[in-house]
């Protein structure tokens, strides 16, 4: 039976579900670990690594291996990695999904900075708290996607931005499906490094379709995208994978409104960061 460390090394979630590619691998698992209680050590070679942790639960967790709920201004962390094989000009990435620490200058949520949370701040999380990961990119790459759905037009907005490297000329094509079934296919120029427009969906005329597209928890229909980074003569640079779904919300009074309709939630506000994952 797998144990949830061989779950965790094994990658299972890819962290950036919006942008993948397959050349990646998941860094969660057992680190080397030193709780630095003042913030007093300058460099690794004066860290104390008696302690082990699993990555990527916070130390005040059970789960971590640490369970220590103390106050401490800094922590550090250690693992040793073998780079990889990687064709010249190639980048190799490290992604980090969430990292804090006491410095009160940094953007924080709503994670107090005190040891005993107080007014609306939740309790704090310390040091890594969500998925570490390595990536391969090419040259040329695609950096950032963001889908928003506009259900009243009936198409997606599109954001993107790429890193060119020097290229110019670069374009992005997209393929949308839902399931096997293409509903648009588009090519834009990339300007400036970016990639602002509007998809439209394709009506496939399938009884009942428009009304099983939009997303809701009953019908959760997730669309499914395939990005394409070309040069001016068609070369591809990169390609990645992303999803997205259409839906609207909003609020009528004191109605939460879901693709135009009243819909009744019920809901469990957790106020804090790592309480239910002891």
């Amino acid at each position: 039976m797998a144990t949830l460390v061989d779950d965790l090394q094994s990658g299972c979630g890819y962290p950036r579900p919006q942008l993948r590619r397959h050349d990646w691998r998941s860094l969660n698992g057992e680190w080397k670990f030193a709780i630095d209680a003042l913030s007093a050590f300058t460099g690794p070679g004066e860290v104390d690594w008696a302690h082990r942790i699993l990555v990527p639960f916070s130390p005040e967790t059970l789960r971590s291996g640490i369970g220590d709920t103390g106050f401490f201004r800094a922590v550090w962390y250690s693992r040793q990695l073998e780079r990889p094989s990687i064709p010249p000009g190639h980048h190799w990435l490290l992604h980090s999904g969430a990292v804090d620490s006491h410095d009160l200058t940094k953007p924080r949520g709503k994670q107090d900075w005190q040891l005993n949370p107080h007014s609306f701040w939740y309790p704090p999380p310390t040091g890594i708290w969500q998925t570490v990961c390595t990536e391969v990119v090419p040259p040329c790459f695609i950096k950032h996607v963001r889908w928003t759905p506009n259900l009243e037009r009936w198409e997606l907005g599109f954001e993107a931005s790429v890193a060119a490297a020097g290229r110019d000329r670069l374009r992005m094509r997209i393929h949308v499906y839902i399931g096997d079934l293409l509903i648009a296919d588009d090519t834009f120029t990339v300007i400036a490094g970016e990639v602002h427009r509007r998809i439209a969906l394709w009506d496939t005329g399938i009884d009942d379709y428009r009304n099983e597209l939009p997303w809701s928890p009953e019908t959760p229909t997730i669309i499914d995208a395939e990005l394409e980074l070309r040069a001016e003569r068609g070369e591809q640079l990169d390609a990645a994978a992303s999803y997205t779904a259409l839906r609207s919300v909003g609020v009528q009074r004191d109605r939460f409104v879901l693709n135009g309709r009243p819909y009744q939630m019920r809901l469990i506000l957790d106020q804090g960061y790592w309480t239910m994952a002891a």
